[in-house]
């Protein structure tokens, strides 16, 4: 993975803060060392099929999975669209027609 400014201290704070809280949605937390650990997992599962750059679209919104989701869709040359889920079917259409994402990450439940 690539390391920009953001992917370097999450790394860091994995490294030297693993159990201390990283993320917290509604009492749902992740620790450091698991939000690096599942960007880690989400980043392999995109290079497998990998894209000198490609747009990958996140649409989780208000999720624990967020931040691992984005913290892979932006490692390497990659760009992250993120995506409400909310949006209604037709201009959810709209929107992943025009940017036309190579992958879309989002719940199973959804």
């Amino acid at each position: 993975m690539r390391i920009m400014p953001v992917h370097d201290k999450v790394k860091y704070y994995a490294l030297n803060k693993a159990a201390h809280t990283a993320v917290n949605i509604e009492e749902q937390t992740l620790s450091w060392q698991q939000l690096f650990q599942r960007a880690l997992s989400i980043f392999a599962a995109i290079a497998q099929n990998p894209a000198k750059e490609q747009t990958i679209a996140v649409a989780l919104g208000n999720d624990l999975e967020f931040a691992p989701a984005w913290l892979a869709a932006t490692a390497n040359k990659n760009v992250c669209a993120v995506i409400d889920p909310q949006l209604p079917t037709e201009q959810l259409r709209d929107v992943l027609s025009r940017r036309s994402p190579r992958l879309l990450l989002l719940r199973h439940s959804q």
